[in-house]
């Protein structure tokens, strides 16, 4: 490594070299809530350390909106399928705040169990195959294992 000076000293693989930094930063954090975590004795000392770590995390976001008390929500089309139908609903989540989804609902008496499957969307999706907007959630989840 001639011209680089005593400092340089071989080759270092910068790929992860930010994951590394903020973790390595951040370890002395983890350090510390580990030893704060391990000095709680009882179950009021818990839940007052609980509680002040929700209100700063919702600080740090900038808090939670309102509930709304009777969110409206409409049925706008049902397919019957062998077993099930599929409800395709509009909902309120918020005011004048419109959420589409599809409600895949088995026949028969519950309970069932449920599947949350968040999809977004792309300003690109004319541009792109079906087969890729498709599998492009499980792509993105399987890449934040």
């Amino acid at each position: 490594m001639d011209g680089f000076g005593k400092c340089v000293d071989g080759y270092v693989d910068v790929r992860d070299q930010l994951s590394r930094y903020v973790l390595d930063r951040a370890e002395d954090h983890f350090a510390a809530e580990r030893v704060e975590k391990r000095a709680l004795d009882s179950r009021s000392e818990f839940e007052t350390r609980r509680e002040q770590v929700r209100e700063t995390f919702l600080s740090s976001i900038g808090g939670l909106p309102e509930r709304m008390d009777n969110p409206s929500v409409e049925t706008v089309k049902r397919l019957d399928r062998d077993e099930y139908s599929v409800e395709s609903v509009v909902f309120e989540s918020r005011p004048n705040f419109h959420v589409t989804a599809n409600c895949y609902v088995p026949d028969g008496e519950g309970p069932h169990p449920a599947v949350l499957f968040a999809v977004g969307t792309s300003t690109r999706r004319k541009q792109v195959s079906r087969r890729e907007v498709r599998t492009q959630p499980f792509r993105l989840a399987s890449r934040h294992r």
